[in-house]
């Protein structure tokens, strides 16, 4: 079913829809929600919180999907995580983007946790695939 999916370019567009599924939430959470966002809710375990789970999720299903591709999977997640420490760093690359809410409160920021929960997300995934064999 996904066989055609798992070539690069599928993938990084993939990617790319996503990152812009994120600034359009982000747009709407400034725009109409108040800064409030419903995914900053912790779990209570490390630094885990809502934004865990969607991590979580995104990588699990991308390996599961396209198991062959897990390592580019993985260092495309850190990529992405180094990206939102620059993108969350004051000055750097945000100036004038309004990344971050009125109250200074950082909105684009980079966390180990996100590599370890997409890192768990893909371990998951190749031991699924492994077992449907």
């Amino acid at each position: 079913m996904f066989k055609n999916f798992c070539k690069d370019k599928n993938l990084f567009v993939t990617s790319l829809i996503t990152v812009a599924s994120i600034f359009i939430y982000g747009f709407i959470k400034a725009r109409w929600l108040n800064n409030f966002d419903i995914l900053q809710f912790k779990l209570g375990l490390w630094d885990f919180d809502g934004w865990s789970l969607t991590h979580l999720v995104f990588y699990f299903m991308l390996t599961h999907i396209c198991p062959q591709k897990w390592k580019i999977i993985f260092i495309a997640g850190v990529m992405w995580e180094v990206i939102e420490s620059a993108i969350g760093t004051p000055g750097m690359i945000t100036r004038n983007m309004h990344l971050t809410d009125p109250k200074d409160k950082v909105w684009w920021y980079g966390k180990v946790s996100d590599i370890v929960i997409n890192t768990i997300g893909i371990m998951i995934a190749l031991v699924v695939s492994q077992l449907r064999k």
